[in-house]
């Protein structure tokens, strides 16, 4: 079964290029170009990542985090951010995501980020059991 990975990102193009990366990879991907529609497919589907873009143009990536913690999601994610000032990443770490990466992205970056958020929720996990 391939892990899956929703990418919540407004820009079309960004968000396609992402899946592609991906889904190349062999993860399953599912995508979202708001905030509310990621939030709703997070809920429904429980990817085991989410790549949140922290401007959304419906609500700010900081709030929808809140929403999946408030809905039990244990997805790991990661946060998006163009805006690198360490406001964001200290807020996005502080209502639970694993980590943030700035834009624009760079491939070999992101999938390490990835895999160490993916080994992490693992441990979790296990320890949870």
């Amino acid at each position: 079964m391939k892990t899956r990975i929703l990418v919540i990102e407004d820009e079309r193009t960004a968000l396609q290029s992402l899946a592609l990366l991906l889904e190349d990879e062999g993860f399953e991907v599912l995508k979202a170009e708001s905030g509310q529609a990621g939030l709703e497919l997070a809920l429904q589907q429980e990817p085991e990542l989410i790549l949140l873009d922290i401007r959304l143009p419906d609500v700010d990536g900081i709030s929808v985090l809140r929403r999946l913690r408030a809905g039990h999601s244990n997805s790991a994610v990661i946060i998006m951010t163009a805006d690198t000032n360490s406001s964001n990443a200290i807020r996005a770490t502080q209502n639970g995501a694993f980590d943030y990466i700035a834009k624009p992205i760079h491939d070999d970056h992101l999938l390490v980020l990835i895999r160490r958020a993916l080994e992490y929720r693992q441990l979790e996990q296990e320890v949870r059991s």
